[in-house]
């Protein structure tokens, strides 16, 4: 089982035209395992893991929630959307509107999003 961490954005101008992300910007709020064998279809598996459709996808049992996102704040966790982060093998991958976006390390704590 391959796990990723799943980073919500949240900065208000996550949806803005912009070519870095900073780590600050970022909650890590959970750890998700996915059976998949790809890059490609393990992001896909984790961005479907996290969708509210009938139930909040935090509720799942199998998913690791980060200690850091407090109890009182897990029922308001939305889904994961455009501009939010998922790191799978030491790297970073920004979810965008068909797929995802590998974004390459500036230096410890920002990261570079090129053209799709």
């Amino acid at each position: 089982m391959e796990q990723v961490i799943v980073n919500l954005r949240e900065t208000p101008d996550f949806l803005l035209q912009r070519n870095s992300i900073h780590r600050a910007e970022l909650l890590p709020v959970a750890i998700i395992s996915s059976d998949k064998t790809t890059t490609d279809e393990i992001l896909e598996d984790v961005f479907i893991q996290t969708q509210n459709t009938d139930t909040l996808w935090h509720e799942n049992k199998s998913i690791l929630v980060a200690g850091k996102v407090r109890l009182a704040d897990r029922k308001a966790l939305r889904s994961v959307s455009v501009g939010d982060v998922l790191e799978y093998n030491g790297e970073m991958f920004v979810v965008e509107s068909f797929g995802f976006q590998k974004a390459v390390p500036l230096s410890e704590n920002l990261f570079y999003i090129g053209e799709s």
